[in-house]
């Protein structure tokens, strides 16, 4: 029985623009999944007996060299050996808080992240008082340039209406924020689960997976070039190979003392491609390619995403194992589908796979560069 007119029409749309759809997709998606941050936000939480601060700001516009507020100790940003902790000392020293006229000390400094682009997120914890008149100011804005600013909020999960919120500006002293605590202790709901350490750690690797484009493409480029049966032990191999060096940095701090350049990854995925494409290895030949690159984009990232170590333990490590596992399942439940139907097509497999390979090749280089 012949095929329609029209079902071979649909069958040549689809086999066309698939996957000029889903090559752009790939290109674009990265680009998008790494917004900047805000440039500024300071949210105060009142939960009763305990305050805590949630503060991004970025290092970056601060002189390189600066004396702490309240003291006269001078500290440096621009060495990267010394720069977490003179930004844990920046931070415990960027707020002055009062409970009704009594200076309300510095409980713990929760977590410290920094970002590539010089962002750092910090939260820190002070103590709380049942209906006291909490005020707080920021010391460290004189340091910062007029155009700096500050978007502030101050609020109880139990009465948002009571909010307060506003705006710092650089360059000036600081005012003070007032604000009427509530009386009850705030009662965590489920909801604050998806705070805990472990989930974020599984979101992080999540969103790993997705914004290397060196990383991603890679993945693209072994679901192109090679057969079905291989997929499920190259991925493990992949998998497996960028959680180690995810794990021995989360146990005691080990990572590669010399800064990646984005570059660098992206040249070993251009060349996996052209091993595949000109010289079509056995399954034990890519492996231990595939293996090299996983353990250098797991390096990369444990440089580039952030300063802050997890505690190693259980949960927390796992989070970060089924966080990227997760990512490659989902990459894998979006790629292959459509590689399904390309493949329906007779001259897909010999025509357009290779093209499609080396166009994500020579595009991871292009991101790297422009990076």
């Amino acid at each position: 029985m012949g095929i329609s007119p029209l079902a071979a029409l649909s069958r040549n749309l689809v086999f066309h623009l698939t996957p000029l759809i889903f090559c752009l997709a790939m290109v674009v998606l990265p680009l998008r999944a790494d917004p900047t941050p805000s440039l500024d936000q300071l949210t105060v939480l009142d939960q009763g007996s305990q305050i805590i601060i949630t503060w991004h700001f970025y290092y970056r516009l601060l002189p390189k060299k600066l004396i702490l507020p309240g003291g006269s100790t001078q500290i440096t940003l621009d060495d990267p050996a010394t720069l977490r902790p003179n930004l844990e000392a920046l931070v415990r020293s960027a707020f002055a808080l009062t409970l009704d006229g009594q200076p309300a000390p510095l409980t713990t400094l929760s977590e410290l992240n920094l970002a590539p682009d010089g962002g750092v997120d910090a939260t820190l914890l002070y103590p709380g008082r049942k209906n006291a008149r909490l005020q707080v100011r920021e010391p460290l804005l004189p340091l910062y340039p007029s155009t700096y600013i500050i978007n502030f909020e101050i609020y109880s999960p139990s009465a948002r209406a009571h909010a307060v919120t506003g705006y710092f500006t650089g360059g000036a002293p600081s005012p003070v924020i007032d604000y009427t605590q509530i009386g009850d202790d705030y009662k965590p709901s489920i909801f604050d689960a998806l705070n805990a350490p472990p989930v974020k750690l599984f979101k992080q690797e999540l969103r790993a997976a997705w914004i290397n484009p060196s990383w991603l493409f890679l993945i693209l480029i072994v679901l192109l070039l090679r057969p079905a049966r291989q997929l499920y032990p190259l991925a493990w191999i992949m998998a497996l190979a960028w959680i180690l060096p995810i794990f021995i940095w989360a146990h005691n701090g080990t990572q590669i003392p010399l800064p990646l350049h984005p570059l660098i990854p992206a040249l070993l995925t251009a060349a996996i491609a052209a091993l595949g494409l000109l010289a079509r290895p056995s399954l034990a030949v890519l492996a231990p390619a595939l293996a090299c690159a996983g353990l250098l984009n797991g390096c990369y990232e444990v440089q580039k995403t952030t300063l802050e170590r997890p505690p190693p333990i259980g949960p927390n490590l796992t989070g970060l194992s089924l966080g990227l596992i997760a990512g490659f399942a989902l990459i894998f439940a979006i790629a292959l589908p459509i590689l399904y139907e390309c493949r329906k097509h007779p001259h897909f497999q010999h025509a357009w796979a290779p093209k499609i390979a080396a166009a994500l090749a020579l595009t991871a280089l292009a991101l790297a560069l422009l990076r």
